[in-house]
């Protein structure tokens, strides 16, 4: 009988060095975001110059979200790229996840997103978003 041999390998969380282009990366990350108060929340794109959103993830509610809503924009006041638009009814609790894939086509090279509170939950509520995408730097 023989073994078959696998390379060795090491996994770790949301590798995001320059070094990995051409694949699936996180691109950007917000940690518990205000989803109480109508306004935009400035994030910076980690490391990465053009790049294409595919999806976006969400979890860690400090309460059952019924209401509240949000945008991730290229630009200020839900101006420029639309990213992605949902309600976050489905995050119920701490370990609720909701995931919501981009229907765009269009690739980015901006710095920064601006992830946009669009209808508040009427009392204090936050939550934990991550984007992720393919990095396209090979390209520039």
């Amino acid at each position: 009988m023989s073994t078959i041999g696998f390379p060795a390998s090491s996994i770790s969380n949301h590798p995001s060095t320059i070094a990995n282009n051409q694949g699936l990366r996180l691109i950007a990350n917000l940690s518990g975001m205000n989803l109480n108060s109508v306004g935009d929340t400035i994030v910076n794109v980690q490391n990465i110059k053009t790049w294409y959103p595919l999806y976006l993830i969400g979890t860690n509610a400090s309460t059952n979200l019924t209401t509240a809503a949000i945008t991730i924009n290229t630009g200020a006041n839900g101006t420029g790229d639309n990213l992605f638009t949902t309600s976050l009814v489905g995050l119920t609790s701490s370990t609720a996840v909701i995931f919501v894939t981009n229907s765009g086509n269009l690739s980015e090279d901006v710095q920064r997103l601006y992830f946009r509170c669009t209808t508040a939950q009427g009392a204090v509520a936050t939550a934990d978003f991550w984007v992720y995408g393919w990095d396209l730097g090979f390209l520039s």
